[in-house]
């Protein structure tokens, strides 16, 4: 079932540029790549999700709420606020790290990404290409760590008094 395209990340009869045959394809292969990239990560963010939000269920202020007698509603709302602070950082850094590529996605969708050119550089025993590619591997994450801490204000208010 070819639903699909797969290996290359567009086809090679189309000449590369900011026109939609050229976009539209390159969308179209990206749909595999992208899918396995979100589906392998899935279990370990539902495991995350579920760790999070039971550990603000045992937290005092959703027992005040309770106590109150606020609707459930609301109280999920305060729930989902402050469970969702450590997934956004972990999905900050994962975008960070997701910079350096996947190697396995790289190699079985034949996308030729920093990935695969660390694993050459590797191989090759190509030192100032690795260094360069740890750096920007790094300097992903430094960046989307940077602007975690800057969104962190946005999405809890508490974080904002306090500065």
């Amino acid at each position: 079932m070819r639903i699909f395209p797969y290996g290359a990340p567009y086809d090679a009869s189309l000449t590369p540029g900011l026109n939609g045959p050229f976009l539209g394809s390159l969308a179209s292969h990206a749909v595999l790549p992208v899918a396995t990239y979100a589906l392998s990560s899935y279990g370990g963010w539902l495991l995350t999700t579920k760790s999070s939000v039971v550990t603000v269920l045992g937290d005092d202020f959703i027992m005040a709420a309770e106590l109150r007698g606020l609707r459930p509603g609301i109280i999920m709302g305060y729930i989902a606020r402050n469970a969702m602070l450590p997934l956004f950082t972990i999905l900050t850094l994962s975008i960070g790290f997701m910079f350096g590529g996947s190697l396995f996605i790289e190699q079985t969708f034949d996308y030729q990404g920093l990935g695969t050119l660390l694993l050459n550089a590797i191989s090759q025993r190509d030192y100032p290409l690795m260094s360069g590619a740890f750096l920007l591997i790094s300097a992903a994450v430094i960046i989307a760590n940077a602007i975690a801490e800057v969104l962190y204000a946005v999405i809890d208010p508490r974080i904002r008094r306090a500065a």
